[in-house]
């Protein structure tokens, strides 16, 4: 049910292709696109990522008592400063 009403609430986000959600091994994994957050070999964040992040964080705030694993990667492209 909690997985349910998670779903619902992301509903408007997965439609918009603002993220991904899947079921892996009893868990929610919720997958954001390739490129939302930054642009190749950047670190600024991007403003959509920004938007997105503050979405996704709103949502989870509504969860007491749980715990959540934050997971990420970056490209292979050098940051230039």
């Amino acid at each position: 049910q909690v997985f349910r009403d998670l779903l619902a609430k992301f509903k408007a986000m997965i439609e918009s292709g603002e993220l991904r959600v899947r079921i892996v091994r009893n868990r929610m994994v919720v997958e954001l696109p390739e490129g939302i957050l930054f642009d190749s070999g950047q670190a600024v964040l991007k403003k959509g990522g920004e938007t997105t992040l503050s979405k996704v964080a709103k949502v989870l705030k509504q969860i007491p008592d749980r715990e959540f694993q934050v997971a990420g990667h970056t490209d292979n492209v050098p940051i230039k400063t």
